[in-house]
Order: C-alpha cells, then sequence, then structure tokens
C-alpha cells in the first residue's frame, strides 16, 4: 500500500476516534445539563423526565468505558476525564436539587 494511503487511512482512524471522544464528552455535557434544568422546575414530571435523560447520556459513556477495555480507544486521559465525568454525574443523580 502506498505511504499516502496509509497516512490517510491513520489520519481517518484518529480522527473517527477523536469523534468519538468527543461525543462522550458531548454526552457527559448533556446530562450535566438536564441535571441543571431539573433543579430548576417545579413541574415534577419534567424534573422526572431530564433526570431520567441524564441517567441515559451517563448510561452511554459508561458503555463506552466498558466496551474500551477491549477495544482501547482512549487515552488513559481521556479515560481518566470521561470516568471523572460519570462520577460526578452519578453524584447529582444521587444527591436532591
Amino acid at each position: 500500500m502506498p505511504d499516502d494511503m496509509i497516512e490517510r487511512s491513520r489520519a481517518l482512524i484518529e480522527s473517527a476516534r477523536a469523534h468519538r471522544v468527543e461525543f462522550l464528552r458531548v454526552e457527559l455535557k448533556l446530562a450535566n445539563t438536564m441535571l441543571d434544568t431539573s433543579c430548576s422546575t417545579h413541574e415534577e414530571l419534567a424534573r422526572e423526565r431530564r433526570r431520567f435523560r441524564a441517567e441515559q447520556a451517563c448510561t452511554e459513556v459508561s458503555r463506552a468505558l466498558e466496551a474500551d477495555r477491549t477495544q482501547a480507544y482512549l487515552t488513559d486521559a481521556e479515560r481518566q476525564e470521561l470516568t471523572a465525568g460519570v462520577a460526578r454525574v452519578h453524584e447529582r443523580l444521587d444527591a436532591p436539587c
């Protein structure tokens, strides 16, 4: 395979990896936003729905972290960042508004 094809393949793989990591970061931001807005509403149903969406986003990141044990696409720093983010969301979910 020509060198330029190899380089383009590597660049594509890295780009896909970086986008996947960014997606997980956005999921954690979404979870925190849902928790922020759940605490600012007086409607019980809206609060429960937002907290549920926060849980879903956090679950998505947790699944990706679990999958990374075999796929190993995260760097150590990214894994630590995402793991800490999941822990913070769980703390917020366990705490009252």
